[in-house]
């Protein structure tokens, strides 16, 4: 119940056209389809190369190097001030 309504009964919504729903949503599909059709094709020809660099990337271990502060190690040398952050040399 919300709201003192009965939503759900017998596992299945009440007050919900189903059969209509599933219309509706069968033709958002066919009109996003359509109106993603250049973007598909950019994608299928983009697809066999980022297919082959991403799993490459994914079997390189991911380092994160805690300093004594518990802070990244890429933000060690950093000195964050009012003024704006600086990397110190030293």
């Amino acid at each position: 119940m919300i709201g003192g309504r009965v939503v759900v009964e017998n596992r299945r919504p009440v007050g919900v056209d189903l059969s209509g729903l599933r219309v509706r949503a069968d033709a958002a599909r066919e009109r996003l389809t359509a109106l993603n059709a250049d973007n598909r094709r950019l994608y299928d020809a983009l697809e066999p190369i980022v297919g082959s660099y991403c799993p490459g990337l994914a079997r390189m271990p991911y380092h994160v190097h805690a300093t004594e502060r518990g802070r990244n190690s890429y933000l060690a040398g950093v000195s964050l001030s009012a003024t704006g952050g600086s990397r110190s040399t030293g």
